[in-house]
């Protein structure tokens, strides 16, 4: 069953299953960023060490150390709308439909090109965003936005939309945690 749902991408499914894996994707990459707080916490604790204050995305940290009331709807805007309709048109949409386009794969072959495929541009899409952190982070996030993109037959609004939550509920995670673990109000 598990096999099925996880690495079946040929069928075609119905809206109903659609929904279920882009809020699957969404809960697994919310836990997967738990966790990378959790051990980063343990390891270099709640000062500035080397890797920084970062919590989540140190782009999302600095804005909201800067941010006055106006500019938390520019960094809603840019978080919310603008980066997963970039980020996931360059590093999931484009790669993806040229890999599955070239005529050269089939079969097996045409399976490992993909994967790489996803490899490479989740790698890529966690050096992005900066940190060894972030690397950590947002690779295995590329990696589930991948799977969702082709899970859900190559609907693009997919990936968009789990990546939109996973930005709101990575920038609320911020806030609130900096607020009531290091006493630094951030909320206006």
């Amino acid at each position: 069953m598990w096999r099925s749902f996880l690495f079946d991408f040929s069928r075609t499914l119905s809206p109903r299953e659609k929904i279920f894996n882009i809020w699957f994707a969404f809960i697994f990459s919310f836990l997967w960023m738990l966790v990378i707080v959790m051990v980063k916490l343990l390891i270099v604790g709640f000062g500035t060490g080397e890797m920084g204050t970062c919590w989540i995305d140190a782009q999302i940290d600095k804005a909201l150390v800067a941010a006055g009331v106006g500019d938390y709807v520019s960094i809603l805007i840019r978080a919310v709308v603008l980066a997963p309709l970039i980020e996931e048109h360059l590093f999931r949409c484009l790669p993806l439909v040229f890999l599955l386009w070239l005529p050269i794969a089939e079969g097996r072959r045409r399976r490992r090109l993909v994967l790489e495929g996803v490899l490479f541009s989740s790698i890529l899409f966690g050096l992005m965003h900066g940190s060894p952190w972030n690397v950590a982070l947002q690779g295995v996030l590329g990696i589930v936005l991948c799977w969702v993109y082709l899970k859900n037959n190559l609907s693009r609004w997919s990936p968009i939309v789990v990546h939109s939550l996973y930005n709101i509920a990575a920038i609320l995670f911020t806030i609130f945690a900096k607020s009531s673990l290091i006493g630094t109000n951030f909320i206006p």
